[in-house]
């Protein structure tokens, strides 16, 4: 993938460095009535526990399985969100791979105050603004 050389690289490493970051809960997460500790935990683990547990406990960890499986999602879909960002500036489509990027820090802001995508979005949005070009940087 080119964009230009001077800055290809660097947005690349950028993107590969968030891609690797985020892919589920991977903070120090207490869930539910019964204070499950998720930290680190993927779904297909909480629902392996489930499958293992009766009554209650089975319940949470049904429910835990439930919240996992929408992080991990929200995760995907960011990462998602950020590769076709990528591919609209390859075209030079800094507007629209700005919003690309607003959404998959939107996604994730539901879960990290400090953002894996935000690197990019800034040094996407400080080059777009360098280089004159229209579009939001928001």
């Amino acid at each position: 993938m080119i964009i230009q050389d001077e800055l290809s690289q660097e947005i690349t490493c950028a993107y590969l460095e968030a891609a690797e970051s985020w892919r589920g809960c991977d903070w120090p997460m207490t869930f539910g009535s019964r204070r499950i500790e998720l930290g680190g935990l993927k779904a297909y683990q909480a629902r392996l526990l489930a499958e293992a547990t009766s009554g209650e406990e089975s319940q949470a960890w049904s429910e835990a399985t439930c919240w996992l499986e929408q992080v991990e999602q929200d995760a995907s879909d960011a990462r998602s969100e950020a590769s076709i960002a990528l591919d609209l500036l390859v075209n030079q489509e800094w507007a629209t791979a700005m919003r690309r990027l607003d959404k998959a820090c939107a996604l994730e802001s539901q879960y990290h105050k400090r953002l894996v995508w935000g690197p990019l979005r800034d040094l996407i949005a400080a080059w777009n603004h360098g280089t004159g070009e229209s579009g939001s940087t928001a």
